[in-house]
């Protein structure tokens, strides 16, 4: 095998599994959204509220850090 040769097949090797590791990804991706999804479902059948983030906590919060850092 030239180098040429041996330069290509490295190269085509390394897209092949870049694009598989996309392929992966994303799959995971989408399985953690559906199933994200299917959570919401539920907790809406069982009558929950929904998860809202919390500013007065988040308020009363930065304060306290910044007086810890010093900034």
């Amino acid at each position: 095998m030239e180098p040429s040769e041996a330069l290509k097949v490295v190269l085509l090797t390394l897209i092949g599994l870049s694009s598989l590791v996309g392929l992966i990804a994303t799959t995971v991706c989408y399985f953690k959204m559906r199933q994200i999804k299917n959570l919401e479902k539920v907790q809406q059948a069982a009558g929950l509220p929904e998860a809202k983030p919390n500013d007065e906590s988040r308020k009363s919060a930065a304060p306290s850090m910044k007086s810890q850092t010093g900034y």
